[in-house]
């Protein structure tokens, strides 16, 4: 039977909406297989907050309801890593596994079994296509407060057409973000990345996301609703990931956790 699924909260797509091509400059790319620990002192000037995702769907065809709950910490040059607390439904993680976000790369990082996933290494079959991709973005009115903080919100519609198996699948996204400023001149952590689907199959459908997510010079987003609907077998169906970061706190951070660690190997998934 043919599933859509909603999509984890660090799953290919959802992931994508986050990320823009904004780097710190002269930023070295980190390679798939790196285990070389970062040089320079333990401690700089980041934040700290707590990450909540959850992910629903409104029907089954779109997979159960799942979440994530992670303690995250993120340094001044954008990289970021988040320590997996709770999980709720099925998932490619663990509680104890984490994410490390670092000169465009994405890793999920499993000390149980000392392996580790690159997020951007997700293949697409040669039967699917994505078509007639087009994308907004716009500023809406009105500031919500989150987390005692001041936000702007924004808005971005991603449209196309998802071609998979003889079917054709029209698909919106639509991604609402509030944004925070923070007194320390940080690239986002969740929009500070280049994403490694920028080439292939996906490649029209991420650019486009790219092209419009909110610049790292906007703020960091402490919220992001992302709802994709579907027009599949005759209905029309709804997910919705929800990302949240909460009781962010300014300071110096220890930027020596968010290395890869040394003698990890990679495992596909």
């Amino acid at each position: 039977m043919f599933r859509i699924k909603t999509g984890r909260a660090f799953g290919a797509v959802s992931f994508a909406v986050f990320t823009s091509a904004s780097v710190p400059t002269g930023s070295t790319p980190m390679a798939a297989t790196s285990t070389t620990s970062m040089p320079g002192p333990a401690t700089a000037a980041g934040y700290t907050f707590d990450m909540v995702t959850k992910a629903t769907s409104s029907s089954t065809i779109g997979g159960p309801p799942s979440g994530m709950t992670a303690a995250g910490i993120a340094g001044p040059d954008g990289s970021m890593r988040l320590d997996i607390t709770a999980l709720e439904g099925g998932a490619m993680s663990a509680v104890g596994d984490y994410y490390i976000v670092k000169s465009g790369k994405t890793m999920l990082v499993r000390p149980v079994t000392k392996t580790f996933v690159d997020i951007g290494d997700g293949t697409v079959a040669a039967d699917v296509t994505f078509t007639g991709v087009t994308a907004t973005s716009e500023k809406i009115a009105g500031a919500d407060v989150i987390d005692g903080r001041p936000t702007e919100h924004l808005r971005t519609t991603v449209a196309y057409t998802h071609g998979i198996r003889g079917q054709s699948i029209p698909t919106t996204i639509v991604t609402d973000y509030w944004l925070v400023k923070l007194p320390a001149a940080m690239i986002n952590p969740m929009t500070g990345v280049k994403y490694a689907l920028t080439t292939g199959p996906m490649a029209a459908l991420v650019n486009k996301q790219l092209e419009v997510a909110p610049p790292a010079a906007a703020g960091v987003p402490v919220k992001a609703v992302i709802t994709t609907t579907r027009n599949a077998m005759g209905q029309s169906i709804v997910s919705t990931v929800t990302a949240e970061m909460k009781n962010m706190k300014e300071g110096n951070v220890d930027v020596s956790k968010i290395v890869m660690p040394e003698g990890f190997t990679k495992a596909m998934r």
